[in-house]
């Protein structure tokens, strides 16, 4: 019998892959971990200026964005954000000043928020308003003691 000689290529088998197949693998693979590692965790408490204590509700919202998050019941929150971004949270609550405080390198950032006194003021005199507004002899009946509290609350 007469022997073929042929020449042979090599081709991977199942096991094996090209280098260049493994190389593109591998970066699809570790392309999520990066952006996992490249986030920053930002944590703190949020407070009164006139007690110190937690206020929860309030918004914390990157400026410029749609990312934010909302305190919990003891004035705790947390948030991720891009690493490297010049980030600026914004603290905002009804009834009191809003803060501005740029991220930087900080992990955790602590806000004292200071009662706004002319928010409070606008608001009675709006219910005032919607109190004394003519109506109904009805519908008067049931506000006047509401009325009358928010009266003294204005004094």
């Amino acid at each position: 019998m007469r022997e073929r000689f042929t020449k042979r290529t090599e081709r991977p088998g199942p096991g094996l892959v090209p280098k260049k197949q493994f190389i593109l693998c591998l970066a699809l693979l570790l392309a999520p971990l990066y952006t996992v590692l490249a986030q920053q965790q930002i944590s703190g408490k949020v407070v009164t200026a006139t007690d110190g204590t937690g206020l929860p509700g309030v918004n914390v919202t990157v400026k410029g964005t749609t990312t934010g998050t909302t305190t919990g019941e003891d004035g705790t929150y947390r948030l991720s954000l891009n690493q490297g971004s010049n980030a600026v949270l914004v603290f905002s609550f009804v009834g009191y000043t809003s803060e501005e405080v740029v991220v930087g390198n900080q992990s955790v950032i602590n806000v004292t928020l200071a009662e706004d006194i002319n928010t409070l003021r606008e608001v009675v005199d709006l219910l005032r308003w919607v109190l004394n507004a003519k109506r109904p002899r009805w519908a008067t009946r049931h506000n006047q003691s509401a009325a009358k509290r928010l009266q003294r609350l204005a004094k």
